[in-house]
């Protein structure tokens, strides 16, 4: 919660009070000096500890109070800045007085990094600190953010040259990748995804980086993935020998430290924009565990072993659809029956009774199967469900259905106004309608109003 909450405040930006002096950080300083892509500790120079709501200045010695969150700047910082979907560094600042625990990097300006630390004792501006980004979750950011470039790949190779990133995610516990499709990516196609990649990783092949001008790096195919700026001079990352992506975010040294790529779900979030996520590692290790732990219970309680389970599963479920359609047909033949016997009690083809513990779906196939019965011009029934509620429907034919006034009736009509006596309501056509209420105690006297209604005098 407390790392959510952080990157919420970090995906703010600069807030107002605030983004004044990092304007004026950058102008005076020039922009933060990344060294994260050679090492993970680093000393760094305070240039501004801002607190986390705005207010104070840079270069104000005013330091900080113990347990407060603040916005730290450096001149240099081994720290990741969220951007390119990768998310941002988290760690600690250690200086002379204090130390902080960084929960989220990010860009306050373009060229500004600022660490969002809790402090504990002071952290000065104009003192030397040891800024140490969270190795471990640093290399799972690393493993998720190669393994989304070969997944990138995977997904042109299988689906075609047309998939193009429209957005990603690379957390420390998984990774998310949008791109253009125009349909469903089917379970063949997941796998043989999933199957590339993996087998790109049983390669082992080294991460390279390369420096080189935009023009040249694109003359090499390299694809530009989407969100990211690029300068003049950009990065070129080569994941094994086939993906070739133009990126700034920080990478595995070689595939095999991927270790594993496990796709977990696949949808749709947008016009022809699917959505692909994944886990690398321990992640897609503990994943598989878990489904394969599932089959292995189910297998055990279908008497089978694992590869059995399809075909145990398929005859469970022929045998399933067998006994409900046989349900489906007593319960025909029941409704036939009692509609039968409702229309032999019919009062010059009208029906009005109660029938306890029918679903208001059950109730409406009832009234209708009354309806279609010889000599029936109109029915409404009524009944308690659950002890606690009430279930109406009505179904008359129309035109031949004629009240107290000589007025033909509509079915949503009549049945809205005996709904009301129960502490409900419903609607319907002037043929069909079906309701319900909370009041089964006063059953008996809305009954009583639809045979007024209807004209057919008392019980």
């Amino acid at each position: 919660l407390q790392r959510e909450r952080a990157r919420r405040h970090a995906k703010a930006g600069a807030s107002s009070e605030n983004e004044g002096a990092y304007r004026a950080l950058l102008e005076a300083n020039g922009p933060t000096e990344f060294l994260g892509y050679e090492r993970t500790t680093a000393a760094g120079s305070v240039l501004a500890v801002l607190p986390a709501s705005g207010g104070d200045v840079p270069g104000s010695g005013s330091g900080n109070s113990d347990g407060e969150l603040v916005e730290i700047v450096l001149d240099q910082t081994p720290f990741y800045a969220e951007s390119g979907g990768q998310v941002g560094d988290s760690g600690k600042i250690i200086g002379a007085s204090g130390r902080g625990e960084v929960e989220d990097t990010s860009y306050a300006l373009p060229g500004i990094v600022r660490h969002l630390t809790r402090v504990s004792g002071r952290i000065e501006v104009g003192e030397v600190v040891t800024a140490t980004v969270d190795r471990e979750r640093r290399r799972a950011l690393q493993r998720n953010h190669t393994g989304t470039h070969l997944l990138h790949w995977a997904l042109r190779e299988v689906l075609g040259p047309h998939v193009r990133q429209q957005g990603s995610l690379v957390a420390p516990d998984r990774l998310r990748f949008d791109f253009h499709h125009s349909a469903p990516v089917t379970p063949e196609e997941l796998l043989a995804v999933e199957r590339l990649v993996n087998e790109a990783i049983s390669t082992d092949a080294a991460v390279v980086v390369e420096v080189m001008p935009r023009e040249e790096a694109e003359r090499k195919g390299a694809i530009a993935f989407f969100g990211d700026k690029y300068g003049e001079r950009v990065r070129v990352v080569h994941a094994g020998e086939s993906s070739v992506e133009l990126c700034g975010g920080t990478h595995a040294d070689r595939l095999g430290m991927i270790g594993l790529l496990a796709i977990v779900s696949e949808s749709s979030i947008g016009a022809n924009i699917r959505r692909v996520e994944a886990l690398t590692g321990l992640e897609a290790w503990q994943f598989l565990r878990e489904r394969s732990g599932i089959v292995s219970a189910l297998a055990s309680r279908l008497e089978t072993d694992a590869s059995g389970v399809p075909a145990a599963v398929e005859r469970m479920a022929g045998q399933l659809a067998e006994s409900l359609a046989k349900l489906r047909q007593e319960h025909q033949r029941r409704v036939g029956h009692l509609a039968s016997e409702m229309a032999s009690r019919a009062k010059d083809g009208l029906v009005v009774e109660r029938v306890d513990g029918m679903a208001p779906g059950e109730l409406r196939d009832l009234a209708l199967s009354v309806r279609g019965e010889n000599g029936v011009r109109g029915v409404l029934l009524a009944g308690e469900v659950d002890g606690q509620k009430v279930s109406l429907a009505c179904a008359l034919h129309s035109g031949q259905v004629q009240g107290e006034d000589g007025e033909d009736i509509a079915a949503g009509d009549l049945l809205r106004e005996v709904a009301k006596v129960v502490g409900g309501g419903g609607g319907g056509s002037p043929e069909v309608a079906d309701g319900g209420g909370r009041d089964p105690a006063r059953l008996g006297e809305a009954l009583e109003l639809a045979r007024r209604r209807l004209g057919m005098g008392g019980t």
